[in-house]
């Protein structure tokens, strides 16, 4: 899916999953669209880029991020204090900012200006 986002030219600074206390896993995304934009036409841009994509995750279930969510923040900065050398990174039971990330897989996450 991200391959397919970034030959779109649909910008993702994060996409990862998280286990949520139900044993249910989420996926989550930011895109500076967001912010230049709003919500509703990111939404619009990445279902455009995966029409006609086969895989078993709607845009409906995406979740986006904004820039100021606790969540991305956490999720940061947890990733700034790991080692990066894998392309997908694991996390399980950790606490950042008062957060408590149960699992996590963690697909890209640009901790600053263009790293990952």
């Amino acid at each position: 899916m991200l391959e397919r986002l970034d030959k779109s030219r649909v910008p993702v600074d994060a996409a990862f999953w998280l286990q949520d206390d139900d044993d249910e896993w989420k996926f989550y995304l930011h895109t500076p669209l967001i912010e230049r934009k709003s919500r509703t036409q990111a939404y619009r841009a990445i279902q455009k880029a995966l029409s006609g994509f086969d895989d078993s995750l709607a845009v409906q279930e995406l979740n986006l991020l904004r820039e100021d969510d606790q969540l991305l923040r956490a999720m940061r900065l947890l990733a700034s204090m790991g080692d990066h050398a894998a392309s997908e990174t694991r996390f399980r039971r950790n606490t950042v900012n008062g957060i408590f990330i149960r699992d996590a897989l963690i697909q890209r996450l640009r901790t600053a200006a263009g790293t990952h």
